[in-house]
């Protein structure tokens, strides 16, 4: 109440005027030769006097009550947060909003911000990827959420954040035609994206190799199960083996391989919590598409690198997994199946 002390680009806001700098500038130019207002550095301003924000005060008074309202609103969504700028102050507002203000007034908030020319990409997907928890988790409305993430692509197809959570979002859910769809989403991604060394896309297709080495390896144990009950004939089960076979090749050619490539030229001093857990996770996963095809020296590879060269807080899977590599290794060396 008693800082006199504001920013420009907030009053720009509050007033409604971002969309017209020159009248803007014009009117704080008179206020300042008024010597209503002074600039103090930057984007800073100070009102004179606690007597001329009173007076200017009784001057809002007396003004339409449409006009008041609109600021009080604007006001409103900015206040709580002085140490922020405009686009902070009103993502902070948005999530705030979350727990005292209904739907409708919640959408509002966050599309606000997604509409907003000022706002720059980090800003909006940040604000994208709180209005989807928000939609998906407090609310339940799984479609919606999703929705927005077809909506808002073109926007953000070249972040990896955004299709690591649009994928995700498919994923999670506890069925099998979206998870097909976060594949083909992860797929199109790096259609066109053959070469890359950045942390956020080495840890996407990351992301791509787990979850297509988990489907297919619930496809595979779901066809035997079929197989076992009757449910499949042996033709149908010849054919839809195949098939199956034919998509752990592709994803060991192709995905795998060039997943452990990476994760062998990382430090593993100097390689993010983050980065090594997704490697990890996929790598573990591969491993069972290794076994299926009876590449072995590949999966031996992956287990002692990790054995090797991460802590054992991280290797006690590895371990166990590498114990069952020697053993079909073993089995399958005395059957002749590999020499």
């Amino acid at each position: 109440e008693n800082d006199l002390t504001n920013y420009l680009n907030r009053l720009r806001f509050i007033v409604d005027m971002e969309k017209e700098e020159e009248k803007f500038s014009n009117c704080i130019n008179e206020l300042v030769k008024l010597k209503i207002i002074e600039p103090i550095d930057g984007d800073f301003f100070k009102i004179y006097s606690p007597e001329i924000r009173k007076k200017m005060k009784e001057y809002l008074e007396i003004e339409k009550d449409d006009f008041k309202n609109k600021l009080k609103n604007r006001l409103q969504k900015v206040s709580a947060f002085r140490d922020l700028d405009t686009e902070l102050a009103l993502l902070n507002n948005a999530d705030a909003s979350r727990i005292s203000k209904d739907f409708t007034k919640v959408s509002e908030n966050y599309e606000e911000i997604l509409a907003r020319a000022s706002a720059n990409n980090e800003i909006k997907l940040t604000a994208l990827l709180h209005y989807v928890h928000y939609l998906y988790n407090d609310l339940g409305k799984k479609a919606k959420a999703r929705k927005l993430f077809e909506e808002y692509e073109p926007q953000f197809r070249h972040s990896p954040i955004f299709y690591n959570r649009y994928a995700h979002y498919h994923w999670s859910d506890n069925n099998r035609d979206q998870k097909v769809r976060a594949i083909t989403i992860l797929n199109q991604y790096f259609k066109n994206k053959k070469k890359f060394n950045d942390e956020s896309n080495k840890e996407l297709f990351g992301q791509l190799v787990q979850y297509r080495s988990n489907l297919i390896i619930y496809d595979r144990e779901e066809l035997k199960t079929k197989s076992q009950f009757g449910d499949v004939t042996d033709k149908e089960f010849r054919k839809m083996y195949s098939t199956q076979k034919m998509e752990m090749t592709t994803i060991h050619n192709h995905l795998g391989v060039r997943l452990f490539n990476y994760f062998k030229q990382e430090e593993p001093e100097e390689i993010s919590p983050k980065l090594r857990q997704q490697y990890l996770i996929a790598l573990y996963q591969f491993l069972e598409i290794c076994i299926r095809l009876k590449k072995y020296k590949i999966a031996s590879d992956i287990c002692n690198h990790v054995i090797d060269n991460y802590s054992t807080a991280f290797t006690g899977q590895f371990v166990n997994k590498y114990s069952k590599i020697r053993k079909y290794t073993i089995k399958d060396t005395n059957r002749g199946l590999i020499k």
